[in-house]
């Protein structure tokens, strides 16, 4: 723990394609005391941009892209 005794944490969400509700998935999770989100656009395409673009709007959310979808484990 941290010099305050606070956990620290940040939620990682993979997507690949992901639907229209991944805005709503974020929203619920910035309203909560998380120190950090980040979402992996694993190489979904253009055409998920505004899903991704909408859901990085939140407070501490970091979005990360992969230009190819890598899959898990892949480093």
């Amino acid at each position: 723990m941290n010099d305050d005794q606070t956990p620290r944490f940040a939620v990682l969400i993979p997507a690949y394609r992901p639907s229209a509700s991944l805005p709503d998935v974020v929203r619920a999770l910035a309203a909560k005391t998380i120190p950090a989100i980040v979402i992996v656009d694993d190489g979904s395409g253009p055409e998920y941009q505004d899903v991704f673009a909408r859901a990085a709007a939140f407070p501490n959310v970091h979005l990360l892209r992969h230009a190819t979808n890598l899959g898990k484990g892949a480093l």
